[in-house]
């Protein structure tokens, strides 16, 4: 077992980016409980053109998520993201020292 996972003891909640569902509203996936580290506190994220953003909320997680995808802070079975869920705006992958490829993910939410 690698270092890093230990530091993933955090319950988090994903559900995937909604889906239109023909009838003028959204369909969303189920949910999914992960385990992560999640940071409250404002990033700055640039965007290739010079421009940027405000992340309010990082999380670091084992497993690539979909960006436009919902995280919470804590267990829901909810069919949908509830009040406080906040939305996935970008990713940054963290390689191993040894380059034994991607260990975790910083994900930036609005």
């Amino acid at each position: 077992m690698d270092w890093y996972v230990n530091l993933l003891r955090e319950q988090v909640t994903y559900w995937t980016p909604p889906t239109r569902d023909g009838y003028g509203g959204y369909t969303w996936g189920s949910s999914t409980a992960l385990l992560g580290k999640w940071e409250d506190g404002e990033s700055l994220i640039y965007a290739i053109d010079g421009s940027y953003t405000v992340s309010s909320t990082k999380v670091w997680i084992g497993i690539k998520l979909e960006e436009g995808g919902y995280l919470f802070n804590g267990a829901s079975v909810a069919s949908e993201p509830p009040a406080g869920a906040k939305q996935i705006m970008s990713m940054d992958s963290i390689v191993s020292l040894a380059g034994s490829g991607v260990v975790y993910y910083k994900v930036f939410l609005r």
